[in-house]
């Protein structure tokens, strides 16, 4: 753990990390108040493409986490950071994404008509769009018309209360395959996210950690990123036989726990 001691910050994975929908993990709601007493920088970063930051903080406060521990801006999100993307490039949209996202999105860009006009399509958690017109009408624009395939993740599954589900990676994969359009993606495991993450703390990715569920995207990502160590913890998303994703990683460079608060004990006790 002699990597552990020298990390400055930490890079926190929300739904399956520290709660599952409207619950917390065990204890992680005293673990993120520790962090805070310790004075450890902290940013929660979440690939979550269907609830907006403020929507977030309203179900971190549900939970149970503490208003003076967790403020809007110590969370940044594949949805922020494809707004941040979509401003840039200042092209109008088709969205494949929930109406609650819509809401940290230009309104001036989103064009939901089926007119091609469209220069790009944006794709994130959206279970009710992704019938088969919209879909079709997207795969049209991607081959006939040139659009960009944008994604805000390809995340393949994620943890609710009733169990696993699909992601918007499958259908992200599904546009690529059949259109042979290359998709331009946002959230995590992208450098272009995690060097935002580290500019909004203010600390080098290499002296951050990131801990999450996804042993792909939070922490493989992370490391091929250049986050200075990775740890996968047992909860959400997390699957028996997970931790064989990490395995050409350096020993040194990741760990895994059982749950958030079981790291956070590890790491202020690394860091006294």
């Amino acid at each position: 753990m002699n990597r552990l001691k020298r990390m400055k910050a930490l890079l926190i994975d929300l739904n399956g990390t520290i709660h599952i929908e409207d619950t917390s993990t065990p204890n992680a709601i005293e673990a993120v108040t520790l962090l805070k007493q310790a004075e450890v920088p902290f940013l929660f970063v979440s690939n979550t493409s269907k609830e907006s930051r403020q929507g977030i903080l309203n179900r971190l406060y549900r939970v149970g986490f503490d208003k003076k521990t967790i403020v809007l801006d110590q969370i940044f999100t594949s949805l922020t950071a494809a707004k941040n993307y979509v401003e840039q490039n200042d092209v109008k949209l088709f969205p494949l994404v929930s109406d609650s996202s819509l809401t940290e999105i230009p309104t001036e860009l989103v064009h939901k008509q089926k007119d091609f006009t469209q220069k790009s399509v944006l794709v994130g958690l959206a279970p009710d769009s992704f019938t088969f017109e919209n879909m079709n009408y997207s795969f049209r624009l991607l081959t006939n018309h040139g659009a960009e395939l944008i994604a805000m993740n390809k995340g393949r599954y994620h943890k609710t209360s009733s169990g696993l589900s699909l992601g918007p990676g499958p259908f992200v994969e599904a546009l690529e395959f059949a259109s042979g359009t290359k998709a331009t993606v946002i959230g995590k495991p992208s450098l272009s996210f995690f060097n935002q993450a580290s500019k909004i703390l203010g600390v080098q990715l290499a002296n951050c950690v990131m801990v999450g569920d996804d042993a792909r995207d939070d922490v493989c990502g992370a490391l091929e990123a250049g986050v200075g160590f990775g740890v996968l913890v047992r909860s959400g998303k997390f699957l028996h036989g997970d931790e064989s994703f990490l395995k050409d990683f350096d020993d040194d460079s990741y760990c895994v726990a059982d749950n958030f608060a079981e790291f956070v004990n590890l790491y202020l006790s690394q860091i006294e």
